[in-house]
């Protein structure tokens, strides 16, 4: 590891991660991130983006070359999505009623017009 003089910064990760890929993985980061925030302020739940590295010699007896290339990959929350609830028939079908449960002959009655009422006769001065 190369030693620092003090009050040097290194900046060689920010220069490398600029030029990979011709500075697409700055843009494709970028546009994970923003994702990955909407869906965790959308959903609640926890998110994540995965910046991977990979370094190898261009060649056997090659140390002074090197291939470097990244992965970027995201875990966007998703959203709960709706239950319902289903009951088995004996033939292992799902249906949305209970075919164990009987069936009532329910029937409507009409109902009369209770909507006129009388009106007041008195007046209130």
């Amino acid at each position: 590891m190369s030693e620092k003089n003090e009050g040097e910064v290194s900046n060689g990760f920010i220069l490398t991660l600029q030029n990979l890929g011709r500075g697409n993985s700055v843009d494709e980061l970028s546009e994970q991130l923003q994702e990955v925030v909407e869906s965790v302020r959308q959903t609640g739940k926890q998110g994540s983006i995965t910046y991977k590295v990979i370094i190898k010699p261009a060649g056997r007896n090659n140390s002074e070359q090197l291939i470097v290339r990244d992965e970027i990959s995201s875990s966007t929350p998703k959203p709960d999505r709706e239950e319902s609830i289903f009951w088995a028939t004996d033939q292992n079908h799902l249906v949305r009623e209970n075919p164990r449960q009987q069936n009532l002959n329910l029937r409507s009655l009409e109902s009369k017009d209770d909507s006129k009422a009388p009106e007041s006769s008195e007046k209130t001065g």
